[in-house]
């Protein structure tokens, strides 16, 4: 009797071990954040929520809680790792990858940017974050190789340049931006190199897509590239909101904007204030170019773009500037400063100010400048095509 006592004693120590052992899994099947903020107000709300890469995408928001004594908290559970971010009322965010992990995040607000609030922030606890950081330190020492210190400064020069509105300064921001065209796609052949590696050798990788980012356009990579990296990506990577990006890119350029496809008709206001129609523009061939005022190297293509369009425009050659994700103050002065003589429309998000437009929405548009080469029928001869791909299209159509 004593011997029975005793085993089935070893037997509920044993099950309520078990117990205890599962009900800790449990408690730790999911994601716990805690974040220490500096600088923000008590009470202040905070939100996590997802990071879509289209614009079309809703951002939506996962959780809620305020600030409690300068800290915060959210607790989960993600069926699959993906980029999101925590925003602080009223314009503080920073962004991590989300995995199943405790996560321990610290803010410091006075290190928030200025104009978009985006704040650094110390992330640990996440693995996939750490790996994500990880390569990033790799491609930024492959920036800071001595042979690419030209680029040292270039963007607070460029910034500099858009915000004081100096022609002269501009001026020589587009000069040195075309005097570092070879080094810089030296430096982008060798990130492509790096990135695509990346993705072959970790094709589930949630951050794959992220890391391959705007590389993954028709400037970077062929179609045959795009096809190659394409198929690479599998599981989780396919599952992470950076994916749209590339599956969107990839239907657009390898599957839907393709040389003989026929682009979208749309009907826009001129400069002028009149009613154009795509289709009912007269010209044999016709250069659709997506644009805005702040684009610098939009504006920096016109003097090029003015002297094919003064060798043609008397063959049948027209260019149709398609103005989008602009103001119309400032669409309208960047054509008389630049003096673009073309004909000229205004591309309106009905939605939201400051996106791109509907029609360049649907025209796949990923960044700006971008541009399509059509025929009479709309039909589809290039795609973003360099000045030399344009100058020896046009002299084989104008046969001069």
């Amino acid at each position: 009797m004593k011997n029975s006592f005793l085993k089935l004693t070893r037997v509920l120590l044993i099950s309520c071990l078990f117990c205890i052992g599962c009900k800790t899994n449990t408690e730790h099947n999911g994601y716990t954040i805690t974040g220490i903020v500096k600088g923000a107000k008590e009470g202040a709300w905070v939100k996590l929520k997802n990071t879509p890469s289209l614009f079309t995408d809703p951002i939506i928001t996962l959780d809620s809680t305020k600030i409690t004594n300068g800290t915060f908290k959210f607790t989960g559970n993600v069926a699959n790792v993906d980029m999101v971010g925590v925003y602080i009322e009223p314009n503080i965010g920073t962004y991590f990858f989300l995995d199943n992990n405790t996560i321990n995040i610290a803010i410091d607000v006075a290190k928030s940017e200025k104009g978009n609030g985006y704040t650094p922030a110390n992330i640990t606890g996440s693995k996939t974050q750490a790996l994500y950081e990880l390569q990033k330190q790799k491609m930024d020492s492959i920036r800071s190789q001595d042979k690419y210190s030209a680029f040292i400064g270039f963007r607070e020069m460029v910034m500099a340049a858009k915000q004081s509105k100096d022609s002269i300064l501009m001026e020589q921001v587009k000069q040195k931006m075309t005097a570092l065209e070879p080094l810089e796609k030296q430096q982008q052949e060798e990130l492509k190199e790096f990135k695509i590696n990346f993705v072959k050798n970790n094709p589930n990788s949630p951050i794959g897509p992220k890391i391959m980012g705007i590389t993954f356009s028709e400037i970077m990579m062929s179609r045959e590239e795009m096809k190659t990296v394409y198929n690479l990506f599998k599981g989780d990577a396919v599952k992470s909101s950076s994916f749209a990006f590339i599956k969107k890119t990839y239907q657009d350029y390898v599957e839907k904007f393709v040389p003989g496809a026929t682009a979208p008709d749309f009907t826009l206001t001129t400069n002028t204030g009149e009613q154009l129609t795509l289709s009912k523009v007269k010209g044999k061939y016709i250069l659709v170019d997506f644009w805005a005022s702040w684009c610098i190297p939009c504006r920096a293509s016109f003097p090029k773009l003015k002297k094919v369009y003064n060798t043609y425009k008397n063959d049948g050659f027209e260019v149709v500037g398609v103005a989008t994700g602009d103001k119309d103050k400032n669409w309208r002065d960047a054509i008389v400063k630049d003096q673009t003589l073309w004909l000229h429309v205004f591309d309106e998000n009905k939605k939201s100010k400051g996106r791109n437009g509907d029609v360049a929405d649907a025209y796949g548009v990923p960044f700006l400048p971008t541009t399509y080469l059509l025929d009479s029928n709309l039909k589809i001869i290039l795609r973003n095509p360099t000045k030399e791909e344009l100058d020896a299209k046009l002299i084989e159509l104008f046969r001069l």
